[in-house]
């Protein structure tokens, strides 16, 4: 069992690790936010499989009203990106990897 002590360490490490994670992915897409903000654009539909793409827009005060999601056509060569993009970015592209694979 814990004491309370590292209770208490845990939950400032994962609050801590959530709150660079947060500036890390900020970062990021800050310039798309200024961007936006300066053309006083605040609501958009955003062309992304991203979903830190999405969030970010969204924490740097942008409405994502709307994602329409962009698919290539899975082939062998793509194969191994495609995967690892949904499985170590968390990116929306399992519709893709359950299409039909072109050019075996």
């Amino acid at each position: 069992m814990l004491k309370p002590q590292e209770v208490l360490d845990r939950y400032y490490l994962e609050t801590r690790c959530m709150l660079l994670e947060t500036a890390a992915v900020l970062d990021r897409y800050d310039a798309a936010v200024e961007m936006l903000n300066h053309l006083q654009i605040a609501r958009i539909q955003l062309l992304t499989n991203n979903p830190e793409k999405v969030r970010a827009l969204r924490i740097g005060g942008i409405d994502v009203a709307d994602r329409q999601p962009l698919y290539g056509t899975l082939n062998r060569h793509n194969l191994p990106y495609v995967r690892a993009k949904v499985d170590r970015a968390g990116h929306w592209l399992s519709d893709m990897l359950s299409s039909p694979m072109r050019g075996k």
